[in-house]
This record gives C-alpha cells, sequence and structure tokens, in this order.
C-alpha cells in the first residue's frame, strides 16, 4: 500500500472510493473489497481517498472528533 498525500499524484485511471475509514469495521472492507474487484475487473488502479477528520468536524456541523487510527 503506498500513501499519498499530493492529490497531484494520483492517476486518473482509478475506482476510488473515499471516506474517513477511521478503525476499519466490516462495512469497510465489504466496500474497500468491493471497490477493488471493480478495480481488477476493469483494469483500474484502487484508490482510497481518506479524510483525516470526521466529515461532521470539516462541515463545522459537529464538534471536532478524534480519531481512533492515524495514517501517518
Amino acid at each position: 500500500m503506498e500513501i499519498i498525500y499530493d492529490q497531484t499524484k494520483l492517476t486518473s485511471d482509478s475506482a476510488i472510493t473515499l471516506g474517513v475509514f477511521d478503525g476499519v469495521h466490516l462495512g469497510h472492507r465489504a466496500l474497500l473489497k468491493t471497490v477493488n474487484n471493480i478495480a481488477k475487473e476493469t483494469g483500474l488502479q484502487t484508490t482510497v481517498v481518506i479524510f483525516n477528520k470526521n466529515q461532521l468536524s470539516i462541515l463545522n456541523l459537529q464538534r471536532e472528533q478524534k480519531i481512533l487510527t492515524s495514517t501517518k
């Protein structure tokens, strides 16, 4: 797995999913498996875009939440 912090390094030929993925549970695993299968079937690169903050915190709809797993 390669973690890319600069979006300009992403390729356009990708099957992409995005989310917080903080503490990967069964629902996350199913989503990641699905995007990986789609990528394999179509010859694309699997790309997972991970937000390091909860989307409600980003939108200022909820106070800052702690994350379970850091990407750094």
